[in-house]
């Protein structure tokens, strides 16, 4: 079903001046401050929503859906997108409706795209001119800057994907071509990105270990810029697909293959391509390729 996201989008620049929420405080590339605005545009919708057979408030609504999500999902897909495609996924047995006027019912995974349009279109935003200068750098002779032009695009998402797409059409640089696939895959799949798994390792809070017979523990901040240099030195892009960057950068180490090992909350321990393949559903192999 088509929803109207012009209309969705003028509501909710509305809603959000009025509630003192911000999607340019929260800036461009946060997944969980998004998420945070669309349910607080929920919980502040002035419709009748309908679980099942029984009618529920707005902030009723908004609750379920954060319900919905600790059950139903994992990690990866709490964010904007995963919700939506869970409550597809979970329609059967999770039917929930918005009553957007009278007698006119419909799914709120369909009002919810909408919500989302809105939210993205009340964000600055960018020129078209800095753009082409962020696609331009894709093909810059110096890595990082190569790598810093990829991600600041991925993280301006879909504004920048006809650009890109153009662009590897038209461009006989192989290097431009490549990151711009790995830029358009990574805007419509955040969560499967190089740059997501760091950034879960990151956040985890655990402690983990290079391998080395002497080595200690680490901390998850300092074996993430690890990783990051890493992955610099190897010219692995952060935009690349995550299974790719545990294959050549997270599993294990370069120089003697010793694998990385993480501990646990609970003082277990496990070899990182486990822990990331059971916690990101990345689809890895077992165990490490000889």
């Amino acid at each position: 079903m088509r929803i109207e996201q012009p209309c969705v989008a003028l509501a909710l620049v509305a809603m959000l001046s009025v509630t003192g929420l911000s999607a340019e405080g929260h800036g461009p590339t946060s997944e969980s401050a998004r998420l945070e605005l669309l349910l607080q545009a929920v919980a502040s919708a002035p419709h009748k929503f309908i679980l099942g057979d029984e009618a529920c408030t707005a902030a009723e609504c908004a609750t379920h859906l954060q319900t919905f999500m600790t059950k139903k999902l994992s990690q990866r897909q709490v964010n904007v997108n995963g919700l939506i495609a869970g409550l597809d996924e979970h329609a059967n047995e999770f039917k929930l409706l918005i009553e957007i006027a009278p007698e006119r019912r419909i799914e709120v995974r369909d009002w919810l795209r909408g919500v989302a349009a809105g939210i993205d279109a009340a964000r600055p935003a960018v020129s078209a001119e800095k753009m082409r200068e962020l696609i331009k750098q894709l093909g810059n002779e110096d890595f990082n800057t190569r790598e810093n032009a990829t991600l600041e695009l991925m993280k301006l998402g879909r504004p920048a994907r006809e650009l890109l797409e153009r662009e590897q059409k038209e461009t006989r640089d192989a290097e431009v071509k490549v990151r711009c696939g790995l830029v358009l895959g990574g805007i419509e799949e955040r969560g499967k990105t190089a740059l997501y798994v760091l950034e879960y390792i990151e956040a985890s809070g655990l402690q983990f270990h290079r391998g080395r017979a002497s080595g200690s523990w680490h901390t998850a901040k300092s074996f993430g810029e690890h990783l990051r240099t890493k992955a610099a030195l190897q010219g692995c892009s952060l935009a690349s697909p995550g299974k790719e960057f545990v294959e050549k950068i997270a599993s294990s180490s370069f120089l003697n293959g010793t694998e990385y090992k993480v501990k646990l909350a609970g003082g277990e321990t496990l070899s990182m391509r486990e822990w990331l393949n059971k916690e990101l559903k990345l689809g890895l192999d077992a165990a490490l390729k000889p």
